[in-house]
């Protein structure tokens, strides 16, 4: 992974092929004997912020609580501290057998990710679409 954004966006693809979320995280984490809340977990994979982790030490928690295998955990290391050393020089391609080789069908890990409506949103629309629907019940009946 080249850049920062590439970083957050393996950390994202992780968390999504384990099938957890972020409260399971939480929970598995405190079973692995690293408890990680919620909130810490969540903003490891925040693009917004554009900052990797402060230390691979959480990184390498994450990975684990989502399954990740213990032998790409040095490619991730890898990729971490060239990013923290030097994310301009990190922009050069990357040499074989990085984390980036195995995840090749999520080569778009640069690209900016849309923004989802939120459950509040969906659950507004929902509750106006019920009522309007109502009201045009009661009219046609």
């Amino acid at each position: 992974m080249r850049t920062t954004t590439a970083f957050l966006n393996g950390l994202r693809t992780v968390r999504t092929r384990s099938g957890m979320t972020f409260t399971e995280m939480a929970g598995r984490s405190k079973e692995l004997g690293y408890p990680q809340s919620r909130s810490t977990l969540h903003k490891m994979c925040q693009e917004e912020h554009g900052r990797l982790p402060s230390t691979f030490g959480r990184v390498e928690h994450f990975l684990l609580v989502c399954g990740e295998p213990a032998d790409r955990i040095p490619a991730w290391r890898q990729a971490y501290l060239r990013l923290r050393e030097a994310p301009e020089a990190a922009a050069e391609p990357m040499p074989i057998g990085e984390v980036g080789d195995y995840v090749q069908d999520f080569a778009d890990f640069d690209r900016p990710v849309r923004a989802r409506p939120s459950l509040t949103w969906l659950a507004g629309m929902f509750l106006a679409g019920t009522a309007f629907g109502g009201v045009v019940f009661a009219l046609l009946t």
